[in-house]
């Protein structure tokens, strides 16, 4: 081999050392720099840390309930009590008061008040009560409660909340004239067909019941009473 060319292989192949060898001379140098401006300027010592007494811990705050249970000794539960044990029913009572049942609503929260229903199903305290009264979804529990359906309040789980035929939210964010909850299917395909409603067992029991709906094409609130055919078919919005 020529002796350039030879020459020119010992330079490539030193080349990496070399450029390594620069590396390492650039940062002792640099390294060497910092150190000389700390000392010349040398920051003030750190002040000792200070500890801290350790406080107590603070004992958990007990847990208060919005709205206090009544005592077992309350009147209300104490009239309950005794219509029950008396088997009284309405328009036929002997202690003077009125006793009336109001059931909330909140859509899907409805299986809160349902539950509470089924509870009172459980010992039929129907007759106990003088009026029942129902908002929104409340109002479909109170009808079950009456008619001693105990199958009705299931239908949230059984239908309401298995599928987006009731409570969509791509309806409620596409926007158009659907609305979330699909009251029809609510009203006449669940309450009328698979679940169905004894409506004259609602209009028949003694005790009055009113339901808070709202008249959608004029929305005019009413409270619906008496005979009449089931609000679906009225065009009304419980």
């Amino acid at each position: 081999m020529a002796p350039e060319l030879l020459s020119l292989a010992a330079a490539a192949a030193a080349a990496p050392a070399r450029r390594r060898q620069r590396e390492q001379e650039q940062q002792q140098q640099q390294q060497l720099e910092r150190e000389r401006r700390r000392q010349a300027s040398p920051l003030p010592p750190l002040p000792p840390q200070q500890q801290q007494p350790r406080r107590p811990a603070a004992a958990a705050p007990e847990l208060e309930l919005m709205q206090p249970l009544p005592p077992p000794d309350h009147p209300v539960l104490e009239l309950l009590r005794r219509r029950l044990a008396e088997g009284s029913v309405p328009g036929r009572r002997r202690d003077g008061f009125k006793l009336g049942l109001a059931v909330e609503g909140g859509g899907m929260r409805g299986i809160v008040t349902g539950a509470m229903l089924i509870g009172l199903l459980g010992f039929d305290a129907r007759g106990a009560f003088d009026a029942v009264y129902g908002a929104s979804a409340g109002a479909m529990n109170a009808s079950y409660f009456l008619t001693g359906q105990k199958e009705g309040l299931d239908i949230y789980t059984d239908h309401l909340a298995t599928s987006d035929s009731f409570l969509s939210l791509q309806r409620y964010w596409m926007g158009g004239d659907a609305p979330a909850m699909d009251l029809e299917f609510l009203l006449g395909e669940v309450m009328g067909s698979r679940t169905p409603l004894d409506w004259q067992a609602v209009i028949d029991r003694r005790a009055r019941a009113r339901a808070a709906a709202c008249a959608v094409r004029r929305a005019w609130p009413r409270a619906a009473s008496g005979a009449g055919p089931p609000p679906a078919q009225r065009g009304w919005g419980l």
